[in-house]
């Protein structure tokens, strides 16, 4: 079905739960994903909550990414 159909959308309309990436392919790049994962996810052990001078860019980037969404987040 995934791969007929496709990853769908996390947010719209199309089939959900699955994040849309704009540069992986979710068949392709499983190794590629599960590195980013792996990566991310040892930043945010030692930097929980990205307040580290070294983590700026990307809190900066996320926020910036992610504004409109988080918003509609916090109004329910």
């Amino acid at each position: 079905d995934l791969a007929i159909r496709g990853p769908g959308a996390m947010l719209g309309t199309r089939q959900s739960c699955v994040p849309d990436f704009r540069v992986a392919n979710i068949l392709r790049d499983q190794a590629l994903l599960h590195e980013a994962r792996d990566v991310a996810m040892a930043l945010l052990e030692g930097d929980p909550d990205l307040s580290a001078p070294e983590s700026q860019g990307l809190r900066d980037a996320l926020a910036a990414r992610w504004a409109g969404r988080l918003g509609l987040a916090r109004v329910g």
